[in-house]
């Protein structure tokens, strides 16, 4: 060995000696790469929803650790993260995106600033270790809901801060109001037209032949034989008209003491022998068969005209 070899070879071995002697610090692991991407900073209101999206690149092998990350909830008194939700979570290695979706809870009096809160992630590799990195916070300035007076001073007691309430515009009622009136007209109407109908309007009495006439139109719209409680019908309003129950014989009393029905004392007499073959004998002869329910109610129809002039 020549002199030149062993001051290599000792310069080796010292190297060596040196190195374990102080110990060799390892290489340092690779940092998380974060990029971050924050919505705007400012004309936030309360009850605005901020979405923050951040993008972790993990080193190969390296898995990002959730339970470091902030969970859901209430943050503060005025911040809540209402929503998180990843992509390739579980990865090892590569690119993780997380989105943050914060709601805001507070109104100021006047724009002031804000920050959603930093934090810090951890990530574990392979063997166990872990690696760290911050998510910075974000600043941005929320807005008051109420429109603020510009030359106002806030804090003073000689100024207003807030706007007085704007006069509420007033609607057009014309239209609602017409229609109101229309709909209770036509109420109106339809319950005096059931009274008249029904011999129940107040301070006016219908006729008895003028209820017949009504109430023969009712039965001309029945299905069932109808003559006879036509024929009956009309006998009540000569009754009722006359005071007391009136027979063929007493038509000459009953046209003196009702002289308005003078002109109709043929048709009347027709009526009332009709009648009488109807309940008593039971036969119709040809002339008879005219005597259907529109003749009755046309009969009918002529007496109230009468009794309403008389």
């Amino acid at each position: 060995m020549t002199h030149s070899s062993a001051i290599v070879g000792s310069s080796w071995l010292l190297g060596l000696m040196l190195a374990l002697a102080i110990g060799v610090t390892p290489a340092r692991a690779a940092d998380i790469d974060v990029a971050v991407k924050n919505p705007r900073a400012y004309g936030h209101v309360v009850g605005d929803r901020l979405t923050r999206g951040v993008r972790f690149t993990l080193p190969d092998g390296y898995r990002l650790e959730r339970t470091s990350l902030p969970g859901q909830g209430k943050l503060n008194y005025w911040l809540d993260l209402v929503a998180l939700s990843f992509d390739a979570l579980d990865e090892r290695g590569g690119r993780v995106e997380a989105t943050f979706v914060y709601q805001l809870f507070y109104a100021p009096l006047q724009a002031g600033r804000r920050e959603l809160p930093s934090f810090t992630v951890r990530a574990v590799g392979p063997d166990d270790d872990v690696i760290e990195a911050r998510v910075p916070g974000f600043a941005f300035t929320m807005s008051p809901l109420i429109e603020l007076q510009s030359e106002a001073e806030f804090g003073s007691q000689d100024n207003d801060i807030m706007l007085p309430d704007e006069r509420p515009g007033l609607r057009d009622v014309a239209a609602p109001r017409r229609t109101a009136l229309i709909s209770v007209v036509i109420a109106w109407v339809a319950v005096l037209a059931w009274a008249w109908i029904s011999d129940r309007l107040p301070g006016y009495k219908r006729g008895p032949f003028a209820l017949a006439a009504a109430r023969l139109k009712r039965l001309r719209r029945g299905t069932e034989p109808a003559t006879p409680s036509a024929l009956r019908v009309l006998h009540r309003a000569f009754d009722a008209t006359a005071g007391r129950a009136v027979f063929a014989e007493d038509l000459d009393g009953f046209v003196a003491a009702h002289p308005a029905f003078a002109d109709l004392r043929d048709e009347i007499d027709t009526f009332f022998a009709f009648s009488r073959r109807f309940f008593f004998v039971g036969v119709e002869s040809n002339g008879d068969r005219r005597h259907t329910l529109t003749e009755l109610q046309r009969l009918a129809e002529q007496c109230r005209r009468r009794e309403a002039r008389a």
